[in-house]
C-alpha cells in the first residue's frame, strides 16, 4: 500500500512541475512579444523548457507503468 501512494505523490508533483513549465513559456513567449527580453534568449529558454516537459512526460510514463497493479 504505500507504494502506490509514494508513486502517486510523485506523479501528483510531476504533473504540477509540468504545468508550471508550461505557465513559464507562456511568459517567456509575452516578455519577448513584449520586447522585455531579447528574442535570442527567449527562444533559448523556451527551447529548454520544452525539452523539460519533454523528459518530464516520460518519467510520468515510466512511473505509470511501474505502478502497483490493482
Amino acid at each position: 500500500m504505500y507504494g502506490a501512494y509514494y508513486y502517486q505523490v510523485k506523479l501528483a508533483s510531476l504533473r504540477v512541475s509540468r504545468k508550471e513549465s508550461y505557465e513559464t513559456i507562456n511568459h517567456l513567449k509575452k516578455a519577448k512579444d513584449g520586447k522585455v527580453l531579447p528574442a535570442e534568449t527567449c527562444d533559448e529558454f523556451i527551447s529548454r523548457y520544452e525539452k523539460l516537459i519533454l523528459g518530464i512526460n516520460k518519467y510520468i510514463a515510466y512511473i505509470t507503468k511501474r505502478l502497483p497493479k490493482k
